[in-house]
C-alpha cells in the first residue's frame, strides 16, 4: 500500500534489539568481537488493516567490528639464574606470555628497560648482563613493557640470584710466634685464624691442620 502507516515493526530478540521510531537499536551488553563477532535478529512488519494480519519477517546479521585492545597482563615462568653462571650471550631467565582480548595479539612487541641486564629474544628474558654474585646483589628489577600499536601494559618482575656456596679464599693467621721454654701444658695459643670465604655467613667452615 501507498502509505504503509499500519505497519508494525517488532524484532525476535528482545534481549539484544528493540525498534524505535523505524530505527533498529542494539540494548544488549556491550559486545566483545572475542566472544561474539555477529548477531542475528529477524525484525517483523505486522500490517493489520481490517483485521487482516498480513506480516513480512526479514533477517539481518548485525557484524560486530574488532577493536584493538591493550594486552592486560604479562607473565613470567621462572625468575630465577645460578650465582656464578657463565654468561657468555645470555642466560635464559623464563618465557613471557602476554595477555591479550584481541584473538592473534601478533602485534604485541616485548621490550625492558634495563638494557644494561637484560634482553628479549624470541619472547623469552634473557640475563646479558656480568657474572651474578648474590653476597653482592641477590635480585634484580626490571620492567617488561608490551606495546600493541599505541596500546602499552608494563609488568615489574623480580629476578633472584641463587645462593650457591663458594669455596674460602683465604686463611689469615694474627700472630706467628711462640716463647722458648714455654709450658704448654693443654697448649698454647699461637694466634687467630681468620677464614675470608666469599659466602655472606661462611659458617660450615672447618678448619683442620695437616
Amino acid at each position: 500500500d501507498a502509505s504503509g502507516n499500519n505497519n508494525v515493526l517488532t524484532v525476535d530478540d528482545t534481549t539484544n534489539f528493540k525498534v524505535e521510531n523505524g530505527k533498529l537499536y542494539f540494548i544488549g551488553s556491550s559486545p566483545n568481537f572475542e566472544g561474539q563477532s555477529s548477531y542475528s535478529v529477524t525484525v517483523t512488519s505486522t500490517d493489520a488493516n481490517n483485521g487482516n494480519a498480513l506480516v513480512k519477517s526479514q533477517l539481518f546479521t548485525i557484524n560486530v567490528t574488532d577493536v584493538n585492545e591493550a594486552p592486560t597482563a604479562i607473565a613470567l615462568s621462572a625468575n630465577v639464574i645460578t650465582e656464578n653462571v657463565i654468561v657468555d650471550t645470555g642466560v635464559e631467565v623464563g618465557t613471557l606470555t602476554v595477555t591479550d582480548p584481541d584473538a592473534s595479539g601478533n602485534n604485541n612487541v616485548l621490550t625492558v628497560d634495563d638494557t644494561t641486564n637484560f634482553k628479549i629474544e624470541n619472547g623469552k628474558l634473557i640475563f646479558i648482563g656480568s657474572s651474578p654474585d648474590f653476597e653482592t646483589k641477590s635480585s634484580y628489577s626490571v620492567t617488561v613493557t608490551s606495546t600493541d600499536g599505541s596500546l602499552v601494559k608494563s609488568e615489574t618482575f623480580t629476578v633472584n640470584v641463587s645462593n650457591v656456596n663458594e669455596a674460602p679464599t683465604a686463611i689469615a693467621l694474627s700472630a706467628n710466634v711462640i716463647a722458648e721454654n714455654v709450658i704448654v701444658g693443654t697448649g698454647v695459643e699461637v694466634g687467630t685464624l681468620t677464614v675470608t670465604d666469599p659466602d655472606a655467613s661462611g659458617n660450615n667452615n672447618v678448619l683442620t691442620v695437616d
